[in-house]
């Protein structure tokens, strides 16, 4: 590994503004097509804890969770089906339990803040992690 001057993409010129996208999106499409491991459920790219400050709960932390499943029934407050006092909330559930394509890695939070350019390069983003696919970017 090699250490590589490079600064954050929000304080480069305007030079790059047709270039960035570009490889971001190359760069998203490559993480949407890696297959997850057998089993995998919605964690961090290496399996642990998520960070997301928009999920509910105590902690910005969350998980792993071993299927999509588990996932939904967290973001709900472990709430089932047999739910009464919210109206429409068993058309959720019913939906979310319903047999869900594996999860896709994404990039849970592509920004110019953590993005790093070398150059006229790319050469780091932060937060990649597996997540359900209906949650992709």
């Amino acid at each position: 590994m090699k250490r590589v001057k490079c600064e954050m993409v929000e304080r480069r010129s305007t030079g790059l503004q047709e270039k960035i996208p570009e490889q971001l999106k190359g760069m998203v499409n490559e993480m949407r097509n890696l297959s997850p491991p057998p089993g995998q459920g919605v964690s961090n790219i290496d399996g642990g804890s998520i960070w997301d400050c928009r999920l509910p709960g105590t902690s910005m932390w969350h998980g792993p969770f071993k299927t999509v499943h588990d996932f939904h029934k967290y973001l709900r407050g472990g709430l089932d089906t047999n739910v009464t006092s919210y109206p429409n909330i068993g058309e959720l559930i019913d939906l979310q339990d319903r047999t869900q394509p594996p999860p896709v890695f994404i990039h849970s939070d592509l920004s110019s803040l953590n993005t790093l350019v070398h150059g006229d390069n790319i050469v780091l983003t932060r937060r990649p992690r597996m997540v359900p696919f209906i949650l992709g970017v």
